[in-house]
């Protein structure tokens, strides 16, 4: 079986090195892929849901998408 938690959390550190690099179409797509993994776990790891939407949030910011991100921000 897959530990989709641990594939979660290898994905945010992809996510945060695409995002050190400005790549940042890139690590929303990490981070993406791991709030979908998030997501489908039972039972639901809420912290780690918040903490990927804040990251996503803080990415929309960064492209300067600040409508999604203030919706994503509020989903957190």
């Amino acid at each position: 079986p897959v530990n989709t938690a641990a594939v979660a959390t290898n994905l945010i550190g992809i996510c945060n090195a695409r995002r050190g690099q400005h790549e940042l179409q890139q690590a929303l797509e990490c981070a993406l892929k791991a709030l979908e993994l998030l997501e489908s776990r039972r039972p639901r790891d809420e912290k780690s849901i918040a903490t990927t939407l804040a990251t996503m949030a803080n990415i929309y910011h960064e492209q300067g998408n600040h409508e999604q991100a203030l919706d994503v921000g509020q989903e957190a």
